[in-house]
């Protein structure tokens, strides 16, 4: 029987050296931050006997769990710039910190600009430096390359990119563009 945050057995007769094991299952809400102890008392009362009583306490573990998705036009005539966009979301239950989003620009491409504070750290290497990104949340950013004019028409021009946290190995994204010389 469940009562406000208490759950009661009521188990009946318990032979002399008899044992009895009980379980139940909590869900932890969200908000609860990873490394959060949670105590929980267990007691067990009889009318003939003297009660007894035990303490655990929980540790909460939480895992942040990143995705990325990346998107470029299909297709760009040859001298024109191109734009990839980035969705990334932590679609865990703990929080992504030191969030990083690097971009490794395509051969034959020069870099633009970048917007919501990516920067070029070091050529064709472009990064933004997200911080802690919560539970069931996310954002956009983009990317724009110029590419040279003169390029072989159906040629393919091929981004990757990757989100990282503190705690967490890189996942990756990629999108490809035919560059088109009409």
């Amino acid at each position: 029987v469940f009562s406000g945050d208490v759950v009661f057995w009521s188990l009946g007769s318990l032979p002399p050296s008899g044992s009895i094991s009980l379980q139940y299952s909590v869900a932890v809400a969200p908000s609860v931050l990873d490394g959060t102890i949670e105590p929980s008392t267990a007691a067990i009362l009889a009318s003939n006997a003297p009660s007894a009583s035990a303490l655990v306490q929980s540790v909460i573990s939480a895992n942040p769990d990143l995705t990325l998705s990346k998107v470029a036009p299909n297709s760009v005539n040859a001298g024109s710039p191109i734009t990839y966009s980035f969705d990334y979301f932590n679609q865990g239950d703990g929080q992504a910190t030191g969030a990083l989003l690097e971009d490794a620009l395509p051969a034959d491409t020069s870099f633009v600009s970048a917007d919501n504070g990516g920067v070029e750290v070091s050529p064709g290497v472009v990064r933004w430096n997200l911080g802690t990104v919560p539970p069931l949340s996310g954002g956009q950013v983009s990317v724009t390359v110029g590419t040279l004019s003169g390029t072989n028409d159906g040629t393919l021009i091929t981004n990757t990119g990757s989100i990282s946290s503190a705690s967490l190995v890189p996942v990756g994204a990629q999108a490809t563009t035919v560059e088109r010389s009409h």
